[in-house]
């Protein structure tokens, strides 16, 4: 998977400013490939990301793990959070798309798309640091985009608030956005390519492409992964709860987010060094992709 820094984008933003070259496809002066993620319910077509939101593993794993509070935050209406009504998070027949992407990495401001009435629909977010949103990727800097207002939050806001901005800053991570206005139409397929008697079949710039969609897996299968190795690093906090296998338990959510994050997470910033490794929740996330045996802790393909 590729690492992007803070300062590699913003040379990409001065590059931004520049004329986006090239007489057709993704300009190879900047091409990258990029591993990312996206779920959505399973009745979209697997792998198509257009007009769709994706993110690293760190990204993903933000927007995964933010929906384990949904049992006590949806309780009552809170406006502070979405995620209640979001489909993307509410459903109960969800999948994770692993796609092997080839982008331009000079990169515009993120695009939120999100389902309405069956459809995604995509509105732009104009800070900075880019100003405009496509035809490039969008990117967004999780941790940075979840540490101003409304996302932080005040002294005695309710525990859910509190884990959902920690954890944004705990695991932070990138979401991309993939708008079809820079989404190529070449091809690598050689049997296309043959038939059309050309080796491209873009004749404009673009700027994204989807190359490989490696596996969709259930998010429950994803999801069961990372309880389990939240469990192992402190399974005395679960099995105190009454019904510790109740994820929907408040007592074993409370478990969850402290072993993540610490006990101070529920009601102030965290404290790094009470926090488990982040890594120990991307193993757990990455280990469905890698197997379907579930004594490896695979997942199988849907």
């Amino acid at each position: 998977m590729s690492m992007i820094t803070w300062m590699e984008l913003a040379h990409g933003s001065m590059l931004h400013k520049m004329k986006l070259a090239g007489e057709g496809g993704i300009d190879p002066r900047y091409a990258t490939k990029l591993t990312i993620y996206h779920v959505n319910q399973l009745n979209y077509t697997k792998g198509n990301i257009t007009n769709m939101d994706t993110a690293d593993v760190y990204g993903d794993l933000f927007f995964d793990v933010r929906s384990y509070v949904v049992p006590i935050a949806c309780n009552r209406p809170d406006p502070r959070i979405p995620d209640c009504t979001n489909p993307e998070i509410s459903s109960d027949k969800l999948g994770i798309t692993e796609v092997e992407v080839e982008v331009d990495s000079r990169f515009s401001n993120y695009s939120r798309c999100n389902i309405a009435d069956g459809h995604y629909v995509c509105s732009c977010s104009v800070p900075p640091p880019f100003g405009k949103c496509g035809p490039t990727v969008g990117i967004e800097d999780v941790a940075r985009a979840h540490d101003v207002f409304p996302f932080v939050p005040a002294q005695g806001d309710p525990n859910y608030l509190w884990w959902r901005y920690n954890l944004a800053q705990y695991l932070g991570g990138y979401w991309f956005s993939f708008l079809s206005e820079g989404k190529c139409t070449a091809t690598t397929d050689q049997t296309v390519l043959a038939a059309s008697n050309t080796s491209s079949l873009n004749e404009e710039p673009c700027y994204w492409r989807a190359l490989k969609v490696t596996k969709r897996i259930s998010k429950n299968c994803s999801d069961n992964s990372i309880w389990r190795a939240v469990k192992q690093a402190n399974p005395a906090c679960f099995e105190s709860c009454d019904q510790p296998q109740n994820i929907s338990s408040s007592c074993v959510i409370d478990c969850f987010f402290t072993t993540l994050m610490g006990p101070e997470s529920s009601s102030q910033p965290y404290n790094r060094a009470a926090a488990i490794d982040r890594g120990i929740l991307a193993q757990a996330f990455l280990a469905p992709f890698l197997s379907s045996d579930p004594a490896k802790g695979g997942c199988p393909t849907v």
